[in-house]
């Protein structure tokens, strides 16, 4: 699709922003042909995020659910403070909770929200982030009682 028709479909107002996105890579899977940028489809809006370098890992994994809330893309550099390895880390972690699941178009993988966190759509972000935390806590905690489980059981 060309610029004008990706700026239609997800309101992106100034083509110079999308130009910047593209020459950042910030829209995985488009590439300039013959000079014309050619995007992917499936392509979406990328998320900025307003994570500081300091950013606690519950602001982050807030930030995540809500560009999935959004249909905003987001990638390793969309927060400047993770490498692919912490980014990929989060991503497992907010799809182990349910928050957040992974698809595949156009050889991009793209992060969608699911049931459980559209349940918070619309909600302020405090409310949204409270959510967030308690839902990554609870699969710790059944990580942590498997473990333990497994341990005794093996003893017993």
């Amino acid at each position: 699709m060309t610029i004008a028709q990706f700026m239609k479909k997800t309101g992106a107002t100034k083509k110079q922003y999308v130009e910047k996105w593209l020459e950042a890579g910030l829209i995985p899977g488009a590439r300039l042909v013959d000079g014309v940028w050619d995007i992917p489809e499936s392509a979406r809006r990328p998320y900025r995020s307003r994570c500081g370098v300091n950013a606690k890992a519950s602001t982050i994994c807030t930030a995540m659910v809500n560009a999935c809330l959004q249909r905003q893309h987001i990638m390793a550099a969309t927060f400047p403070q993770l490498d692919q390895t912490e980014f990929d880390a989060y991503i497992a972690q907010l799809a182990a909770a349910d928050l957040i699941t992974l698809r595949q178009a156009d050889g991009v993988t793209y992060y969608d929200s699911t049931a459980k966190s559209r349940a918070m759509e619309g909600e302020k972000w405090q409310k949204l982030q409270k959510f967030v935390v308690q839902c990554l806590g609870e699969v710790a905690k059944g990580a942590a009682y498997g473990v333990a489980k497994a341990c005794l059981d093996k003893i017993a």
